[in-house]
């Protein structure tokens, strides 16, 4: 029997299939779940469903559900000198909230996506990938009293700081599951606890004061206002924020007895309307505090994740400055290049923060992918600017060749130790894309460059420059001290390396787009012939890299790109990805043949030689999305993610 599932999170979509009609519902259990795409939920509340319990040892990245993590507990840092000016801080899925003397301050990233960013421009970004706004709100108590924060109850997390030189970083940064603010309000005592998506806030009105003391006033908005569901939404430049309708409560005679309670607004300050309560008796008023951007617009941040032999959680990827913000304004990434690539390890039932590290410059650095090799070292690969990006004695480059450039790192499982970090590229420009290792821990790499001298190695498939970007593969010792083999591949024009993956004897698959008519294909493959203005291609090369195997394009009259490439238990070949072409080959019988909208995910199934296509779909709504990524569960039923601006998209009941 054929099936297809589908759930369907705001803009995200997961999917198990076997590319034909779906004719029955099917239970997706919790290892398949640990593919959602990450987003941040536009749901201001914590979600409270059940969390998944994650078994899988598949060591290939999968994309992060932020909505998935909203309960998760993260701690209150202590700031030892790795920002500026603060006490601490604590970095959440919606953003940082850093607590200082005077007051609290929160960057809350945003990232627009619109039919129109349904495109492939790789050359100025990732692939789909909007730019990055921070609205940058501070929040004053309106009271005489000076803020006391003070750590409560020490976190068990242990956090690491690995940015710019080795004199710099830092290891087992004081972490707090809260901060206390003292007595802000006569009688009135607040504390901070940061959990996935937000931040609480606890007012804790003690015989003797008044909740109609409590006052906040906003820097940096437009203005304030309540929703009809009693939500108090905070206009800034990028758009409205939205802190949750606040919860009151006491208890008598150890029963916790509900207060009816409301925002009560100014121009540009809040307080709490509170209905009869017992003044003897303390009083908790407890909202939610920074979320998420609501409305038209949806917000991604690149997060992957993997997990380790014994089901520990590893997420990666990149966070705004840790410089603290000076000034209550709104500014673009292209403003402030100081983003750094986070490193976390979580619990497997997703219940604590056991480790997490930044690495880093004083430039921008981004994540790409993560992996774990054999003895659960972590492996981490991406694009950085910053020259002092920290790399390791014997690592196979050290030195910054151009503005950007890729890097491999590898960290051991704990997150305590950088084991090795090395550059990888040449004189112009390149980004590291996907990251595997193989049977032998050798570490395998893929990305674009625009360097003609990118470092290749005698023997391997193609080692001279093919045009104006050309994927390049690479295969490195598991310390990083040895270039074992690295290769082009690409034609005259540009081509992006975007995913890569291992077969069961330790072929590599890539996957990616080219716009050239020249790009290397292999007699007998499936599809020899350029397109359009842009084809998705698949290529498998030999371990060593030496060969390329076999070759094909995939793509119809128009655009696609190949996003995210797998293989099954027989090691067929499948690949996700986007097109706007309604003539992007589909197979008969497959779930939907006919092109549905300005751009459409595609999904298709080929054999391990490339020659043939097996299985091949649209899907998608009448609007426009895209495949992000893929990936298969023990019973090889395929799950897809991506982004969707299709209110048709295609769901199925009981999702």
């Amino acid at each position: 029997m054929t099936t297809l599932v589908a759930v369907l999170v705001l803009f995200v979509f997961i999917i198990s299939f076997s590319l034909s009609q779906a004719n029955a519902e099917q239970e997706i259990d919790s290892k398949n779940l640990s593919g959602l795409e990450s987003t941040h939920s536009p749901q201001l509340e914590s979600e409270k469903k059940a969390l998944p319990e994650f078994k899988s040892e598949d060591k290939n990245q999968r994309p992060l559900s932020h909505t998935k993590f909203s309960s998760l507990q993260v701690p209150f840092i202590k700031n030892e000198g790795q920002v500026d000016d603060i006490v601490y801080y604590a970095n959440t899925f919606a953003g940082t909230v850093f607590v200082t003397k005077g007051g609290l301050t929160y960057s809350i990233p945003t990232e627009n996506l619109k039919a129109a960013d349904m495109q492939f421009d790789l050359e100025k970004n990732s692939g789909l990938s909007a730019p990055i706004s921070v609205a940058v709100i501070r929040e004053e108590f309106v009271t005489t009293k000076n803020l006391q924060p003070s750590p409560h109850q020490r976190s068990k997390t242990a956090v690491n700081y690995f940015a710019g030189k080795e004199e710099n970083w830092r290891t087992n940064i004081s972490t707090f599951d809260s901060v206390d603010l003292g007595e802000v309000f006569p009688n009135v005592d607040v504390r901070l606890k940061a959990h996935g998506n937000n931040v609480e806030k606890i007012f804790e009105v003690k015989p003797g004061g008044n909740p109609d003391y409590i006052r906040m006033a906003f820097e940096g908005i437009n203005g304030l206002g309540v929703s009809d569901t009693g939500k108090l939404l905070i206009e800034t430049d990028l758009g409205t924020i939205s802190m949750s309708k606040p919860v009151a409560y006491q208890y008598i005679d150890g029963v916790k007895r509900l207060i009816d309670v409301s925002y009560e607004v100014g121009s540009n300050s809040y307080g709490f309307l509170v209905n009869e309560y017992d003044p003897n008796v303390p009083l908790v008023i407890d909202p939610l505090l920074a979320s998420t951007f609501v409305g038209g617009s949806s917000q991604e941040i690149g997060i992957f994740i993997s997990l380790d032999s014994s089901g520990n959680v590893f997420v990666t990827g990149q966070t705004t400055s840790s410089d603290f913000p000076t000034t209550s304004a709104v500014y673009d990434e292209n403003q402030n290049n100081n983003r750094d690539v986070f490193v976390s390890k979580i619990s497997n039932d997703l219940s604590g923060l056991s480790a997490s590290t930044f690495l880093g410059g004083t430039n921008f650095d981004t994540a790409s992918s993560l992996s774990l090799d054999s003895a659960d070292n972590v492996f981490v690969t991406g694009r950085t600017g910053s020259s002092d990006f920290p790399t390791t004695t014997n690592a196979y480059d050290q030195i910054l060749d151009d503005f950007r450039e890729g890097y491999v790192s590898k960290l051991s499982n704990d997150l305590s130790t950088l084991s090795a970090s090395t550059f990888l590229g040449g004189s112009s420009s390149e980004t590291g894309r996907s990251l595997s290792l193989d049977s032998a821990d050798n570490v395998f790499v893929t990305g674009e460059t625009l360097s003609s001298d990118f470092p290749t190695t005698a023997g391997s498939f193609d080692q001279n420059y093919g045009g104006r970007g050309d994927v390049f593969v690479s295969k490195l010792s598991n310390d990083l001290s040895t270039l074992s083999s690295s290769t082009f591949i690409g034609g005259s024009e540009f081509e992006f390396g975007l995913s890569l993956f291992l077969d069961s004897t330790n072929n590599v698959f890539v996957t990616g787009r080219t716009t050239s008519f020249s790009f290397p294909t292999t007699a007998g493959s499936f599809d020899q012939n350029y397109g359009g203005s842009g084809d998705v291609f698949v290529s498998k090369l030999s371990n060593d890299l030496s060969t390329l195997s076999s070759s094909t394009f995939i793509g119809g009259s128009r655009n696609e790109r190949g996003s995210s490439v797998s293989l099954d238990s027989a090691d067929n070949v499948f690949v996700v990805g986007g097109t706007s072409s309604s003539d992007f080959p589909t197979t008969s019988g497959s779930f939907d043949q006919n092109h549905g909208g300005s751009f459409d995910v595609f999904v298709s199934k080929l054999s391990n030689d490339l020659s043939t296509l097996s299985a091949s779909t649209f899907l998608g709504g009448s609007s426009s999305e895209t495949g992000r990524s893929l990936s298969l569960d023990s019973a090889d039923n395929v799950f897809v993610t991506g982004q969707t601006v299709s209110s048709n998209f295609p769901t199925t009941a009981g999702a």
